[in-house]
């Protein structure tokens, strides 16, 4: 059923970005080419240099792409790759609750949370490298919580070796690679003693460092200059900015998210998991501090690994500087999997004898230690959640959590369905009922899933114009015959500069492209269509339409 639930809705939910449209369009490329070092064909004007810190996700994509070019082919592997992060993150929960008496029926309800998630379930259905990184996520962390009792140097090399070599999947992946370090050092630190904890710490060090480096080499065969054109790529979407720059930045970065201030990217509404990621550590600080010493899969050590992993993906995020909606789906995972711990370690205080371990752990460390002792005989037997409570307090965080998920998803992808003019499928009819095949279209990024190698002409190349370049001249080298004009670009060039990151400076050309239209452009068809407005906060503002021009030929120069 739940396959079902995503076929169904594949290509509906959300709306096809151009960001899936791009990396498709690069593997197609590559496969052409026979060469991960090919480069975006649909840029002719502007630099593109080849790197291999996204190869192994294109090498990924690669079948799908070669089955069938389209998005519901590229987003079955978003899909498959969600099934592996469900799988992981299970197999984890198993382990951590092996030892309770419904500890199987405990981690399928997390599961299940997870999955029925809006934000996962948007993240399964981009064909974007973010649920790739999850995966991995999700893989290195039941490696380390499973095998923890017979971990060691080599187990620890691999793992580094792996995440570092996991940048050629996205350059997030170095995240987790940082971020998994505290797990690692809470799980082992205990068990190998401080001298082992060097040794580890080191060998992950070196061997996370060794695959970066395996991926930055494969860069530089690919562009001796790599390092050079990927910082001023960095620098061009604010990885370069001054720090105070950086933090008002990433403070509004959040604030768009909860209220769901959308560009270009469909943001879902998660406001009730926003506040649970930011209460969640708070309150994982105060139940590891209460909880009582003991060692195994859910132990206060495991809890403290995964507080340190979400928080390290947190500040990894802020240095890194480069605030793209779709990356706050990196912390999904692992947040379930610290509520997840933080609810155990409740369950498990009162289980026993009650919350006297859990009050005194607070007292113990906050008051004086007589009075403490007093207050624990005065309210021995009396458990701070009372144990016929237990059960309800559960049931309640993951009622939250799953029905806010479920209810957010099933409120807002019918949406996607019954507005039948947002459906992919029909705008791409409607393109190539227009453009003959074989033809070479000026056209929105997000049109390429309809056109055939090398026809894509896309808007975004024509920022790079050269100064005083005539858009004309340039159509007429390129032997351009269709110009898609989409009724997106009119509101842009009025309300220039706000939005000039979509597609670059309209002004150089814009007008001129609208006298070349009413001079040699006749009207092949013009249809509405959603797709026709990439900025979410005007959609509901339509009807918008697509209006495709073919060109006459112009003067022989």
């Amino acid at each position: 059923m739940y396959l079902l639930f995503h076929v169904t809705t594949l290509v509906s939910f959300p709306f096809v970005h151009s960001d899936e449209v791009w990396l498709a369009t690069l593997t197609r490329d590559m496969i052409a080419a026979r060469s991960p070092a090919a480069t975006e064909s649909f840029f002719r004007l502007t630099p593109r240099w080849p790197h291999a810190a996204k190869t192994l996700y294109h090498l990924l994509q690669a079948p799908f792409v070669a089955v069938s070019f389209s998005p519901g082919s590229v987003r079955l592997l978003s899909v498959a790759l969600a099934m592996a992060t469900l799988y992981f993150f299970r197999r984890t929960l198993d382990h951590l609750f092996a030892s309770q008496e419904r500890g199987r029926a405990a981690a399928l309800a997390w599961t299940s949370a997870l999955a029925l998630d809006v934000q996962f379930v948007y993240a399964a259905h981009m064909a974007r490298q973010e649920i790739a990184v999850m995966a991995v996520t999700a893989a290195a962390i039941a490696w380390v919580v499973r095998d923890r009792e017979r971990w060691n140097v080599r187990r620890t090399a691999t793992l580094g070796s792996a995440l570092g070599v996991s940048v050629a999947v996205h350059p997030n992946a170095a995240l987790v690679a940082v971020a998994m370090a505290p797990l690692l050092a809470a799980t082992q630190a205990r068990r190998v003693g401080w001298r082992g904890a060097l040794r580890h710490g080191a060998a992950y060090a070196a061997a996370a460092a060794g695959g970066v480096g395996l991926v930055a080499l494969a860069s530089f065969a690919m562009d001796g200059a790599f390092l050079e054109h990927y910082a001023a790529f960095g620098d061009a979407v604010g990885v370069g900015d001054h720090p105070a720059r950086r933090w008002a930045r990433f403070l509004r970065f959040w604030r768009k998210l909860y209220v769901g201030a959308a560009g270009t990217y469909y943001l879902p509404p998660v406001r009730v998991q926003l506040v649970a990621l930011a209460v969640t550590p708070a309150a994982a600080v105060v139940i590891a501090a209460a909880s009582r010493r003991r060692r195994g899969p859910g132990s206060a050590q495991t809890l403290v690994g995964v507080l340190g992993l979400v928080l390290c993906l947190v500040a990894g995020l802020f240095a890194l500087g480069k605030f793209s909606p779709p990356s706050v789906s990196l912390l999904w995972p692992p947040a379930y999997l610290l509520a997840a711990l933080c609810v155990d370690r409740v369950v498990s205080q009162n289980g026993r004898r009650g919350a006297r371990g859990l009050s005194g752990g607070i007292g113990g460390r906050c008051g004086d230690a007589r009075d403490i002792g007093a207050l624990r005989g005065a309210n021995r037997g009396a458990p701070l959640i009372p144990a016929s409570l237990i059960p309800v307090a559960t049931g309640a965080v993951l009622a939250v959590l799953t029905l806010t998920g479920t209810v957010t998803a099933l409120a807002t992808m019918p949406e996607g369905l019954r507005l039948r003019d947002r459906a992919y499928r029909a705008y791409e009819t409607s393109l190539r009922e227009a453009l003959p095949p074989g033809s070479r279209v000026l056209a929105n990024l997000n049109a390429g899933f309809t056109l055939d190698d090398r026809d894509l002409y896309v808007y975004r190349d024509l920022d790079r114009l050269p100064p005083g370049g005539s858009i004309e001249r340039y159509l007429d080298a390129e032997e351009i015959t269709y110009v898609a004009l989409p009724s997106e670009l009119d509101r842009i060039y009025r309300e220039r500069p706000l939005w000039n990151d979509v597609y670059g400076n309209l002004y150089p050309y814009y007008t001129d492209l609208l006298h070349l239209l009413e001079r040699r452009g006749r009207v092949a068809v013009t249809f509405e269509t959603s797709y026709a407005m990439r900025l979410l906060p005007y959609l509901p503002q339509g009807p918008h339409s697509v209006t495709v021009y073919r060109l006459d030929p112009g003067p022989i120069e």
